[in-house]
C-alpha cells in the first residue's frame, strides 16, 4: 500500500495521464493499490478532459485516503508531453514511473520496473505492455505495437504505458511538448542515449493494455503518428524513418514511371520489399505468428500509406514555416549540443 501524504518524499512518483477516460482511469488505479512496494506516491494529470475524468479522480483520492496521491488538472489541453511534464513537475519521488489510463498494472510492475536502475548507469527503463486479446480487425492488427526489448534491430527503448526515469534527468531533459502526439519517447531516449546513459528493459515489469479500436479509430491514430513522426524527423535533421524509406522510394519510382518505364523495376521491387519489411516487423517486433502476420498484413499496409501521407503533409506544414514550436524544438537542441561540445 502507498504512504500516506503527511509521509517524506518517496522514492517512487507514478505519474497517470488522463483525457476522458474516467472508467478506464479508476480502474488503473485500482490496479495499482496491488503493487508490491510500499515507498510510492500516485500523480494523476487530467488533461483538460471533458467528460468527469476530473471528477472521477478526485472522487478515487477521497476514497483512499491512506494513498499518497495529487490531482493535477491542467486547465487546457496540452497533449501527452505537455501532461506528462505537468505530472513531472508535482512528482517527489527519486524515480518518476510512468503508465496510462488504458493500462492495469500487474502486482510486482512497480518493483520489477525500478529494479534496473541499482545500475548508475541505467537512465530509463521500460517494461512489458500485454495488449488484451483482439475483438476487432484493427485491433488484431494493433496487436504487439507496444512491445519493446525485442532486439537491437528494433531500435525501440521506451514505451509511454510502461516506462521509468531518474528524476535528476528531468533538471535537463523533459518532454517535448512541440511533439504532441507521437515520438515523445523516442525523442527523449535519443537525448538521453546521446548523453550516455543506458535504457533497460525491466522484463518483469507488465502493464495490460486494453486499447479498443476500430479501422477509422487505428487510421487516426495512424495519421496522428505521422505527424508526430515527421516533427521527430526533422528535429532530428532526418528525411524520413526507416520504416518509410522502402514506400516512399516506390511512390517516386512510379511517379518517375511515367516518364521513364525502367524505373518501374524499382517501383515494384522498392514495395516487394516494404511488404517483407512490414511481415519482420509484425513476426519479430509485435510477436506475432507467420500466419497471423500475413493476415494483418493488408491493415498494417494500410496503415504505413496513411502515415506516409501524414508525414508529407506535416512535412510541407514544416517547410511553409506553420510549424514555429518544432522549428524552436530543432534550435535549441542543436544550441544546446553546440555548447556542449
Amino acid at each position: 500500500m502507498a504512504v500516506s501524504a503527511a509521509s517524506s518524499s518517496p522514492a517512487v512518483s507514478v505519474v497517470l495521464c488522463v483525457y476522458n477516460r474516467s472508467r478506464q482511469a479508476v480502474e488503473c488505479l485500482d490496479s495499482l493499490l496491488a503493487t508490491e512496494l510500499a515507498d510510492f506516491e500516485i500523480v494523476a494529470v487530467d488533461d483538460a478532459s471533458t467528460d468527469d475524468s476530473a471528477e472521477a479522480l478526485e472522487r478515487w483520492k477521497a476514497a483512499h485516503p491512506e494513498v499518497a496521491m495529487s490531482v493535477v488538472r491542467n486547465a487546457r489541453n496540452l497533449g501527452v508531453s505537455g501532461a506528462r511534464n505537468a505530472g513531472i513537475a508535482a512528482a517527489r519521488g527519486e524515480i518518476v514511473a510512468f503508465t496510462d489510463s488504458d493500462c492495469l498494472v500487474e502486482p510486482g510492475w512497480l518493483g520489477a520496473l525500478v529494479a534496473p536502475f541499482h545500475d548508475p548507469g541505467v537512465g530509463a527503463a521500460s517494461g512489458e505492455v500485454v495488449d488484451t486479446p483482439p475483438r476487432t480487425y484493427a485491433e488484431r492488427v494493433y496487436r504487439g505495437t507496444c512491445r519493446v526489448g525485442a532486439g537491437e534491430l528494433q531500435a525501440r527503448g521506451l514505451v509511454g504505458g510502461n516506462m521509468a526515469f531518474r528524476r535528476e534527468l528531468f533538471e535537463r531533459h523533459l518532454f517535448d511538448e512541440a511533439l504532441e502526439y507521437g515520438c515523445d519517447e523516442d525523442d527523449i531516449a535519443w537525448r538521453l542515449e546521446d548523453e550516455g546513459w543506458r535504457l533497460a528493459y525491466a522484463a518483469g515489469a507488465r502493464v495490460r493494455h486494453d486499447h479498443p479500436m476500430k479501422l477509422r479509430d487505428y487510421l487516426r491514430q495512424g495519421f496522428r503518428h505521422g505527424q508526430g513522426a515527421a516533427r521527430y524527423w526533422f528535429k532530428r535533421g532526418r528525411l524520413l524513418g526507416r520504416d518509410l524509406i522502402l514506400l516512399a522510394l516506390a511512390f517516386l519510382s512510379l511517379t518517375l514511371g511515367l516518364a521513364d518505364r525502367r524505373f518501374l523495376w524499382i517501383a515494384g521491387l522498392s514495395f516487394a520489399l516494404h511488404l517483407a519489411a512490414l511481415l519482420f516487423a509484425e513476426v519479430s517486433f509485435k510477436g506475432k505468428g507467420p500466419l497471423e502476420a500475413i493476415l494483418v498484413l493488408p491493415g498494417a499496409l494500410l496503415y504505413s500509406l496513411w502515415k506516409l501521407a501524414s508525414v508529407v503533409w506535416m512535412r510541407a506544414r514544416i517547410a511553409l514555416g506553420l510549424e514555429p514550436r518544432i522549428r524552436a524544438s530543432r534550435e535549441a537542441w542543436r544550441r544546446l549540443g553546440s555548447e556542449d561540445s
